[in-house]
């Protein structure tokens, strides 16, 4: 049953829901809704809108490297307690840590 149909949309909405008659509205009552909805669209376009810079992927640790090992372990641990300094800083290690030669490690 479509909820345009006799009684369709009213079936879902509560009792204490005023069913009408309604006035029509009046250029006051039409401008007061506009602005709240402005309003709300303004609050709401930071979150919707694209990220400005997008957040860069964090590096993965080299297999069998201890230093990228223990600075993935430490970095999990920083995430885990909210710890956004230690984060930057293990991404860094592991980021710039050299693996050119699997000894270097």
């Amino acid at each position: 049953m479509p909820l345009d149909a006799e009684g369709g949309f009213w079936r879902l909405a509560p009792d204490w829901v005023s069913r009408g008659p309604y006035a029509p509205p009046t250029p006051d009552v039409l401008k007061a809704a506009l602005t709240g909805l402005q309003g709300l669209q303004r609050r709401l376009e930071p979150m919707t809108s694209p990220a400005r810079h997008a957040p860069q992927l964090e590096p993965v640790p080299h297999p069998g490297c201890g230093t990228c090992s223990a600075a993935s372990t430490a970095r999990a641990r920083a995430h885990m307690a909210g710890n956004a300094a230690d984060v930057t800083q293990a991404t860094d290690t592991i980021r710039q840590h050299p693996h050119e030669r699997e000894d270097e490690c």
